[in-house]
């Protein structure tokens, strides 16, 4: 198999987005436990708001790769854009949720 085949593969099964979301919830695993062995690191809500809205664009990329149903891709969309007007409450309204330690 040509690595031409082999990465159209990767994109047209969407096999990419469900690595890249892996490596996300291992992120937040670690970022979880960091904070809890540390006591230091970013708050956890702002945080997860702002990495739930990028989990849900791929969610929706994915979808959309497998040519899935038109509503549950703008459920997902939406959803990421309510999660990233929250990130931004958080950090606009609240500036000092990003300070806590």
């Amino acid at each position: 198999m040509t690595p031409e085949l082999l990465w159209s593969g990767v994109w047209s099964e969407g096999r990419l987005i469900d690595v890249m979301l892996a490596l996300v919830a291992v992120e937040v695993l670690v970022v979880a436990v960091m904070r809890q062995r540390k006591r230091r690191g970013p708050p956890m809500l702002p945080f997860l708001c702002n990495v739930l809205a990028g989990a849900c664009l791929m969610l929706a990329l994915r979808e959309a790769f497998h040519a899935q149903s038109i509503p549950l891709i703008l459920v997902l969309v939406s959803a990421s854009g309510l999660f990233h007007l929250l990130d931004l409450y958080f950090r606009w309204v609240r500036p000092s949720a990003g300070v806590r330690t």
